[in-house]
């Protein structure tokens, strides 16, 4: 899987209308969608005042208890981060796993 260092993230803020009915005599359940009156993109919340960044974003949904720490922890191995040459590191460490050995000079 390719690793960057970051992703922006956009949530969306839609106005719908939907109609719902139940028919008692049948025992169904419908919806249907009637109209989409508005949708508005914007960057999305993330956690510590960090918005438009896909990693902050779910680090909120971890505190919120929303999304798991564990797939926070996968997210993090594409989403690698900035400095310290994070991206370079994991991308030999990926290629260490499939038997290739970068010689650094």
């Amino acid at each position: 899987m390719p690793v960057v260092t970051r992703a922006d993230c956009t949530q969306m803020e839609v106005t719908e209308t939907f109609k719902f009915d139940f028919d008692a005599t049948s025992n169904q359940f419908s919806a249907e969608l009637c109209s989409v009156d508005d949708i508005d993109f914007q960057a999305c919340e993330g956690a510590n005042g960090t918005n438009n960044d896909l990693e902050a974003y779910y680090e909120r949904l971890v505190n919120e208890e929303k999304a798991k720490e564990d797939n926070l922890t996968k997210l993090r191995k594409t989403l690698v981060g900035k400095g310290g040459n994070k991206c370079n590191t994991a991308i030999e460490s990926f290629l260490a796993t499939k038997g290739i050995d970068l010689m650094t000079k």
